[in-house]
């Protein structure tokens, strides 16, 4: 089983008309969504509220085939209001005493199925000064298991509440991490100053990172595996509808291939042959881009993806 962690909200996006329509999202939900979608066992790890708006969460990710494997939690689900402006996402968050956020190392483990053989985390619960703590606590704890260990950290600057222990914890991880998706802004903060694909191409080495995929919006995505550069282009969204959820659902397609050619399995990833990997990046640009036809965060199927 895939697992995904952090944490899940309800996106009010802006519609035409002024009015706002209520929207499952949040970074890693999304994620996850798009690795079910692709019919590969996917169990979310972070409790969800019991609240209506919760109620949209749990009832979504399971009709896509998902599995919640935290109990329900009696407080509110967090919020995230969504404008747009040519399609481009701007976010204000609402997360203070609410049921993702409700979390400790022990009470993550503690939900971890004996199954998992994949555990992702990443983005704003990473940054916070409680909740990032316990997710860097499981991160550790599943790779002792052995569990293959990615995180997408979808850095947000304004929301990390103590840099330089956030930059630490990050560190960590990244020292642990079997697969890390970055975007292009991601790299930018991490290595300022540095040309993108360079920084990406150093960080992949000081951390020893078997894959390190590079997200570049329209221009595509680089990946750096076994000291190569592999590059796919992007892929355009016809229509462009909005780009809400396009890196979600590019990273749940990785995981999704990971577990799908056993690429989790000790040694796989190593020995992953440049036409593989070619195929995968290929699959993960081509479900960001169905994505981007649709309003939020609606990733494809996989008979979509043929």
């Amino acid at each position: 089983m895939i697992v995904v962690g952090c944490e899940n909200l309800i996106d009010l996006i802006q519609q035409p008309s002024g009015h706002f329509a209520a929207i499952a999202g949040g970074s890693p939900y999304n994620t996850a969504r798009a690795a079910a979608r692709q019919g590969q066992p996917t169990g979310y790890l972070t409790p969800i509220s019991n609240d209506r708006f919760g109620d949209i969460l749990a009832q979504t990710f399971e009709a896509d085939g998902g599995v919640l494997l935290s109990p329900r939690a009696a407080a509110p689900c967090s919020l995230a209001i969504v404008t747009l402006s040519n399609g481009q996402p701007a976010y204000q968050f609402y997360r203070e005493g609410t049921a993702e956020r409700a979390v400790t190392g022990n009470s993550l483990v503690a939900a971890l199925p004996d199954g998992a053989r994949i555990l992702s985390v990443g983005s704003l619960a990473l940054s916070g000064l409680h909740d990032g703590p316990a997710w860097a606590a499981c991160f550790k704890v599943a790779k002792a298991r052995g569990l293959f260990c990615a995180i997408d950290p979808n850095i947000r600057p304004a929301f990390i509440a103590d840099e330089p222990a956030f930059r630490a914890r990050l560190t960590a991880m990244l020292d642990a991490a079997d697969m890390v998706k970055l975007s292009d802004e991601d790299i930018g903060w991490l290595m300022p100053g540095a040309p993108v694909e360079e920084a990406a191409a150093k960080l992949a080495a000081q951390h020893r990172i078997p894959l390190l995929v590079l997200t570049l919006g329209a221009e595509g995505a680089l990946a750096f595996h076994n000291g190569t550069t592999q590059r796919q282009p992007g892929i355009a969204a016809n229509p462009l509808v909005d780009t809400v959820g396009a890196g979600d659902t590019f990273m749940g397609s990785l995981l999704a291939q990971m577990q799908e050619f056993n690429l989790d399995e000790p040694g796989a990833l190593a020995a992953l042959s440049a036409e593989r990997l070619a195929a995968i990046l290929h699959r993960a640009a081509k479900a960001a881009a169905i994505n981007c036809t649709r309003e939020g965060c609606n990733p494809p199927l996989l008979a979509e993806l043929a």
